[in-house]
């Protein structure tokens, strides 16, 4: 007789079918709803007082191979956005929303239609502002099959408030890449995902998901090394960046690889999780059950139940669901319970994952709402780096946990 699986081992089972469910309708509904209703818009302004000046940059890390080719002699090459304080006059013009000129034949339906639509407030090349440097430094590694350009807003907002922020483009992975030179890659680590019907699939997608956070916690660290380089030879910014300071943040996966990029690394000093959990947990935890020292802000949705549909078309009962939602809080909390630098949960009501990018300015869905969600994101994020790399305690993260109405914060001491 076949032995029933445990609970734990159908929670995975039933997280895989809602999650494969909700990954088809992204990769086939939205786009076509996108592309047919896109509206031009702008992101909203960046809120500092200085302007938002933008470059890019191609990075090869001499130490690593690349681990999606098969020629042992490559080595790990990368491309690199970097938003800064910029010192522009009346005459200057914003850039495109992609800052890589080439990438135009490259993509493909509403990623093309952004490229070429969405208006930015960065002004390319632009001479870095003098005062208030050196700038402290924040990487930035964006979700799964999005491209780094796609949280803009939240770059920009940062760098107008006198931050550098350097966001890596992970090669072979997203909708790939096209490098200065006219080579093109494809986006074969995506192509390698795990089939999600196979006997296997729960523990080959999780393994599957561990590399990719590898792989972006080590492009941090890479790119880390590369801004060293910038700060030293390049004469735009030499001296002018702060590595004293330096944060990391980014987004779903990225979020989670933000993490573990300061398990990696000390010279990261703070991180930020956007809405990235593996199974519940914001982070990875060492062999040891421990987690990474640095200070570290848990900024996302809200945890909600799982729909009625949802729950009749994956097979489990409203308890099964109850319990599922209880043990993901658990392990969330307990997880930024350990941080010994300290740690912070902010729950914005009303968000959805895609929230935080700038996908939502794609559709033409509620402006005021979108609007409400991205101040307040840009807020606790500029909020919690003002206070882990430059000891400015902040107001916001300082008050209650309902003292703004639709955010929850939730603190858990250093120790």
């Amino acid at each position: 007789m076949q032995k029933s699986k445990s609970f734990s081992a159908q929670r995975g089972c039933y997280v895989r079918r809602w999650t494969t469910v909700l990954a088809a309708f992204v990769a086939t509904a939205l786009p076509g709803i996108a592309s047919a209703q896109f509206k031009t818009n702008k992101l909203p302004a960046p809120n500092g007082p200085a302007a938002c000046g933008r470059t890019t940059f191609v990075w090869v890390d001499p130490k690593r191979a690349e681990t999606w080719t098969e020629d042992p002699a490559d080595r790990r090459e990368f491309l690199a956005t970097l938003w800064y304080p910029a010192r522009v006059d009346d005459s200057a013009k914003t850039g495109p929303y992609c800052p890589y000129a080439n990438w135009s034949t490259m993509l493909k339906g509403i990623d093309r239609v952004a490229a070429t639509n969405m208006a930015t407030h960065s002004f390319d090349d632009a001479p870095l502002a003098p005062r208030d440097a050196p700038y402290p430094v924040l990487v930035l590694l964006p979700g799964g099959g999005t491209p780094s350009y796609d949280y803009t807003a939240l770059a920009e907002e940062l760098a107008s408030h006198g931050y550098v922020v350097a966001a890596v483009e992970h090669s072979y992975e997203g909708r790939g890449q096209a490098f200065p030179d006219g080579r093109v890659i494809e986006p074969v680590g995506e192509r390698r995902r795990p089939d999600p019907n196979a006997p296997d699939a729960e523990q080959a997608m999780m393994q599957f998901y561990r590399d990719r956070v590898d792989i972006r916690a080590a492009d941090a660290v890479s790119a880390l090394d590369q801004l060293a380089q910038v700060n030293a030879e390049d004469r735009r910014f030499t001296g002018r960046l702060d590595l004293a300071k330096v944060g990391v943040f980014g987004h779903s996966v990225g979020g989670v690889a933000a993490t573990q990029a300061c398990a990696l690394d000390s010279r990261f000093k703070a991180a930020v999780n956007i809405d990235g959990l593996a199974r519940s947990m914001p982070m990875y935890l060492a062999a040891d059950g421990s987690a990474i020292r640095q200070p570290c802000m848990y900024l996302g949705k809200p945890l909600r139940g799982i729909p009625a549909e949802a729950r009749a078309r994956l097979k489990i009962s409203d308890e099964q669901a109850r319990k599922m939602m209880a043990e993901a809080t658990d392990r969330l909390d307990g997880t930024l319970a350990k941080v010994a630098g300290g740690a912070y949960r902010v729950q914005i009501a009303g968000a959805v994952h895609a929230s935080f990018a700038d996908d939502v300015y794609f559709l033409p869905t509620d402006e005021e709402k979108k609007n409400h969600i991205t101040a307040l994101a840009r807020e606790y994020l500029r909020a919690f780096f003002d206070q882990t790399l430059s000891g400015q305690e902040s107001k916001t993260l300082a008050a209650g946990r309902e003292a703004r109405e639709g955010v929850i914060v939730d603190r858990f001491p250093p120790h």
